[in-house]
């Protein structure tokens, strides 16, 4: 299991795909063009950016958390 802390970015870039990946309040979550990520969990304060060309399947986002961007969201809970 991934955890994105406080001030902290991951970066999943083309062919890459992150599962279950958990940012925390401060985090951020980018999913470049090619990236995918499965079911992360977005925590109130953190974000996960979807960028044009990328996929994000299955987020959850709690309250307080943004998901944001061009590319393609799937099933956000």
């Amino acid at each position: 299991m991934t955890m994105v802390s406080t001030g902290q970015t991951l970066n999943v870039s083309a062919g890459q795909t992150s599962n279950g990946v958990i940012v925390l309040s401060g985090g951020t979550l980018t999913v470049l063009s090619g990236g995918t990520t499965t079911a992360a969990v977005v925590s109130s304060g953190a974000v996960e950016n979807v960028s044009s060309g990328a996929l994000a399947s299955g987020s959850i986002v709690l309250s307080g958390g943004s998901q944001y961007g061009n590319g393609t969201i799937i099933g956000e809970v």
